[in-house]
């Protein structure tokens, strides 16, 4: 059989694969400190939400959140925080496209990114105007798709891994003569019709939990099946939550969450909330 040029089998290939992970929750579910247990995090940072980090010198912040940072690191003086959006996608190909292979890109997060398209929006409407002088009611959304779209295939030129911190919202059906209705799952927040596609960009999507940690001794077949521990590892974990409260994630759908787990293998469908848990179950 013909092997097109330069082209060599999976089997072959010392690449290492690209993580693109996608973590959804509500607040405080330890989203950003499972991210920051991969390797080498930069974290392209626009919800300030680092203070629980203060003076780890492990860790890379991009301060998207600072006009004058913006200004200093693009050398536009005239900068305006509406022009965020572009800013971004300026940063992802010029700077976002040196991390190595060694480093992890942590986006926090989807709603400062999204934010930052509806108030460039607002200010540039005027260039979507219809033939009577309107505002294109569709523009904005077809816009929004387009400028998704630009950062996922970004990232999926990039070395470096990409971890990507997304609220979630309940999942809506198609509208109904009574108006929308729900579907009783949950999907990351992001309006328009990019919503619906945005998983379809990642390698992985999982879901972030929080709950007290539990006070009963575990039964041996819950923890196996769903954990895959031995009463005295589970036990062990549980143990290093000081404050009560455990973080992880999930891994396998249910009927309320979609997840996608394709860097894994004989995985359950719970694992620890950080990147050596990811790593013990990850394709060799």
């Amino acid at each position: 059989m013909y092997t097109p040029t330069n082209c060599k089998s999976l089997a072959e290939t010392t690449n290492i694969p690209q993580i693109r992970l996608l973590v959804q929750g509500y607040p405080g579910t330890g989203k950003t400190w499972a991210a920051l247990t991969f390797p080498n995090p930069v974290v392209l940072n626009l919800d300030r939400g680092l203070g629980a980090h203060t003076g780890r010198k492990d860790v890379i912040e991009v301060p998207f959140y600072d006009d004058a940072f913006v200004r200093s690191w693009s050398k536009d003086m005239s900068y305006k925080s509406s022009g965020l959006k572009d800013a971004l996608i300026k940063w992802l190909e010029q700077e976002a496209t040196k991390l190595t292979a060694e480093q992890t890109l942590v986006i926090d997060g989807n709603t400062g990114i999204q934010n930052a398209y509806h108030k460039w929006f607002q200010v540039n409407q005027a260039r979507f105007l219809t033939k009577t002088g309107q505002v294109n009611d569709f523009a904005e959304w077809t816009v929004k798709k387009q400028y998704y779209g630009e950062i996922m295939e970004i990232f999926k030129t990039l070395k470096c891994h990409v971890v990507y911190i997304c609220h979630e919202v309940d999942l809506k059906d198609k509208n109904g003569i009574t108006g929308p209705t729900y579907s009783g799952k949950i999907r990351p927040l992001l309006t328009g019709a990019f919503g619906d596609e945005l998983a379809s960009h990642f390698t992985d999507c999982f879901r972030a939990h929080s709950a007290s940690v539990p006070v009963d001794a575990p039964k041996s077949d819950v923890v196996a099946k769903d954990w895959n521990m031995s009463v005295s590892d589970y036990t062990k974990w549980l143990s290093s939550f000081r404050q009560g409260t455990m973080y992880y994630w999930q891994t396998m759908s249910d009927n309320v969450f979609d997840a996608k787990a394709s860097s894994l293998v004989n995985f359950p469908r719970y694992i620890p909330a950080d990147f050596r848990s990811f790593e013990t179950y990850r394709r060799k």
